[in-house]
């Protein structure tokens, strides 16, 4: 591919493909999609089957409105940004009839001369940080590869580099490098059920952590959230001094039920922090009134526990949890003092009645 100057397009329209021809910067060319190559730099490492089909449908309604930029790569055209399109339009070539399938056979693409990989994975950061169902999981790998790529030496200079908010860049950078692949498959939506196993089953030929591959299928209706990650990620660290060998596998117990239940953050952090807490201290704190245990009887308010938000249910509920686990120290006080027994009463009222 012969590189700037070259012929641009007319104002009528977009020039054809020829090979060997020289395109000056900017030309719009209809390239033939088998000339496509994906952008390295690229920070999705899936992309929704269901958006894809939504703007195959919109261009087989309307055509492509908007071009693809690319730029020279050998004897290819690496797409910088809209891979999307490029997807859709190869979706339209496949599913087409014989006589149909010339329509599809090319996408329109705005050809960007002299664009370094450096240039080409800001330009992709960008386009996909516009995108609402980009995950953080995704950006943070972006900005760990252009920071090895580019020896920069920590997030300050990653941000300055791409021109982002410092505080943004620290928090995604430490999500990636920080987290097990757990979180990075919960943060991207793919299936946690294999993280139900002991620690020492999810390990690799060569010794290092298991994860999903990157373009394994993903549910955007359960991506978990950035501080939902880091949140877990806590929890995740506790499990690993407190149940060892089984960290995987109750954290991912524990977002399975998030999502869910589809638990706000804020619920998320009551939670680890009520878990963490209650490991630290023989008793879990909850709000008084709402459950009483004099050692002998538990009682609940259920009027009260009806109005409780979230975060107080939860530490309620590992308080009865405990309780059921410690029967155990009930039958032997029943079998010394049979006056002393184990039980859930009554709810007890309010002072204005029922």
């Amino acid at each position: 591919m012969k590189a700037h100057p070259g012929v641009t397009a007319p104002s009528g329209g977009p020039l054809p493909y020829e090979p060997g021809r020289a395109y000056g910067h900017l030309a719009t060319v209809d390239i033939p999609i088998g000339l496509l190559i994906r952008n390295k730099f690229q920070p999705r490492g899936w992309l929704n089957p269901v958006v894809v089909r939504r703007i195959a449908e919109s261009i087989k309604a309307t055509a492509q409105l908007q071009t693809v930029p690319v730029t020279p790569r050998g004897d290819h055209f690496m797409v910088i940004g809209g891979e999307t399109r490029w997807r859709a339009v190869e979706l339209l070539h496949a599913e087409a009839p014989e006589e149909d399938k010339a329509k599809y056979a090319t996408l329109r693409c705005e050809i960007c001369i002299g664009v370094s990989d450096v240039e080409c994975a800001r330009r992709a950061l960008d386009e996909n940080i516009a995108r609402e169902d980009l995950n953080a999981m995704d950006i943070g790998a972006q900005l760990a590869t252009i920071r090895e790529q580019n020896d920069l030496r920590d997030a300050k200079a990653v941000a300055e580099f791409i021109n982002m908010d410092v505080r943004n860049v620290r928090t995604l950078l430490a999500l990636h490098d920080n987290c097990p692949p757990l979180i990075h498959a919960a943060v991207r939506g793919q299936d946690l059920k294999p993280f139900l196993r002991p620690d020492n089953e999810l390990v690799t030929e060569d010794g290092g952590a298991w994860s999903p591959p990157l373009d394994a299928r993903r549910d955007s209706e359960r991506m978990l959230a950035r501080d939902g990650g880091i949140e877990f990620n806590k929890l995740y660290l506790h499990f690993q001094k407190t149940k060892p060998g089984k960290a995987n596998s109750e954290t991912a117990e524990r977002i399975i039920r998030a999502l869910d239940e589809k638990w706000p953050v804020a619920t998320i952090k009551n939670y680890v922090q009520s878990t963490v807490n209650k490991a630290k201290s023989p008793t879990t704190r909850v709000p008084r009134g709402i459950v009483r245990n004099d050692g002998a009887t538990l009682s609940i308010n259920l009027r009260q526990l009806a109005a409780a938000p979230d975060a107080e249910v939860e530490a309620i509920r590992a308080q009865i949890e405990q309780v059921i686990a410690d029967r155990a120290k009930y039958r032997k006080q029943s079998s010394d003092d049979s006056s002393s027994t184990a039980q859930v009463v009554e709810p007890v009222r309010d002072d204005d009645g029922p």
